[in-house]
């Protein structure tokens, strides 16, 4: 097995720990388990969790993700690949701007989301953010505006859209889906006549995959862009809210 694990470490852009002082360091957590995994890997990209599990697969050998480690239940350990994240691929972003620029409630689960409330001007809001699979958004949807008795026309998405310019808005109603899978959950569950503002991530260069371009990290660049439309959308929520969407868009976009 080391000759292969060494194949694996060879392939990758990120770190392969099989040394048993590094391995002893990942055979316990905050629990009283102690088990020694069969290797350690600290990938950089995406393409190097697709060879890892195109391993794991090959030689029937677990795969183990791990977080901080500080599971209480042994949860963290065992005789796997562990796949540790933080080093590298920790720069997932969860914008809460809308939540903390009008100071709305605490989020707490619900419908199959995170949701939250408060006021934006003299408006009574819902915010929710699903925490099922993206194709399965509609579900969580339907269900917040079915107990609050709310109109599908008073309900707004914010999505990523690939045929939109890095940095721009489109805010619509209704239209298709145009291939994505969360707004066609939502479409299935609650019909088409609610708005929609289309975050532009721009599309992939030099023939990346879509599932690879979507998931990478932000640059530097894009991060000054993505602070740029966040602070410029959440300064023109009341427009939004009003349905007055070509004013939105040309106010968010001209800022």
């Amino acid at each position: 097995m080391k000759s292969q694990i060494s194949v694996l470490k060879n392939s990758l852009s990120g770190d392969l720990l099989d040394g048993k002082f590094d391995n002893g360091r990942y055979s316990t957590d905050a629990s009283i388990y102690q088990i020694m995994p069969e290797a350690v890997i600290l990938p950089k990209n995406i393409e190097d969790i697709k060879k890892t599990i195109q391993f794991s697969q090959e030689h029937n050998i677990p795969i183990l993700p791990r977080g901080g480690g500080k599971s209480q239940n042994g949860q963290t350990v065992n005789r796997a690949i562990v796949l540790d994240n933080s080093k590298y691929l920790n720069k997932i972003i969860e914008v809460d701007a809308i939540n903390q620029k009008y100071s709305l409630s605490k989020q707490k689960p619900k419908f199959k989301g995170l949701l939250t409330t408060g006021n934006v001007g003299d408006q009574k809001v819902y915010a929710i953010k699903p925490l099922t699979f993206m194709n399965n958004s509609g579900i969580c949807i339907r269900e917040l505006i079915e107990y609050f008795k709310i109109d599908a026309e008073d309900v707004i998405v914010f999505h990523d859209d690939l045929d939109v310019e890095f940095g721009k808005i489109k805010a619509k109603i209704g239209g298709s889906d145009a291939g994505h899978n969360g707004i066609a959950s939502i479409d299935k569950f609650i019909g088409k006549d609610y708005s929609r503002v289309r975050i532009g991530i721009g599309k992939p260069k030099d023939k990346m995959e879509i599932s690879d371009f979507v998931l990478q990290n932000f640059d530097e660049d894009e991060m000054l862009g993505l602070e740029k439309i966040t602070n410029n959308i959440t300064g023109s929520i009341s427009i939004l809210i009003d349905k007055k969407l070509d004013l939105f868009s040309s106010t968010v976009n001209n800022k």
